[in-house]
């Protein structure tokens, strides 16, 4: 059973900007991880900028992932007028 199928059953228009915003939430989410792992090859003015920085992708990521699951659940709504 094809995944896509299923994640855009009925509206197709928005399935290349869905997979898009799952792309960039996901290098967004592994560029925090990476700030968050290398932290302490950081010169010590940057460390905490470096840590800030993190958090703040981190809460966007959050926020992105929110919203790509409410766009999948609203994904049955066809957006063409009849």
């Amino acid at each position: 059973m094809n995944i896509l199928k299923i994640l855009f059953s009925n509206d197709k228009t928005t399935a290349k900007d869905e997979i898009v915003l799952c792309i960039i939430t996901a290098f967004v989410m592994a560029g925090a991880a990476a700030l968050l792992i290398f932290r302490d090859l950081f010169p010590v003015w940057l460390y905490s900028k470096a840590v800030t920085l993190a958090a703040v992708l981190i809460l966007f990521s959050v926020m992105m992932i929110i919203i790509i699951v409410y766009r999948l659940s609203q994904n049955f709504k066809d957006n063409k007028k009849e």
